[in-house]
């Protein structure tokens, strides 16, 4: 997540760096910040809203481990 957050923060400082300078890809960077905005909105609301839809049973109190579960190993 931190490196897409660092990547949007470089494209705002360039699309403003080139706006600043009068260059002719401003308002081409400038819509591309936009658009990249509006997805990361998109997905930020999506996950959001999607609480609730994945259950943990594990952290619950009254949960338990079937048998073939308690020798289980993730490598």
């Amino acid at each position: 997540m931190m490196p897409f957050m660092w990547g949007i923060i470089a494209l705002s400082l360039i699309a403003l760096f080139l706006e600043w300078k009068k260059k002719s890809m401003a308002m081409v960077a400038s819509i591309t910040v936009l658009l990249v905005g509006m997805i990361a909105t998109y997905f930020a609301r999506e996950v959001g809203t999607s609480g609730g839809e994945i259950a943990h049973p594990e952290i619950r109190k009254d949960f338990k481990m079937d048998a073939h579960e308690e020798h289980e190993e993730h490598y």
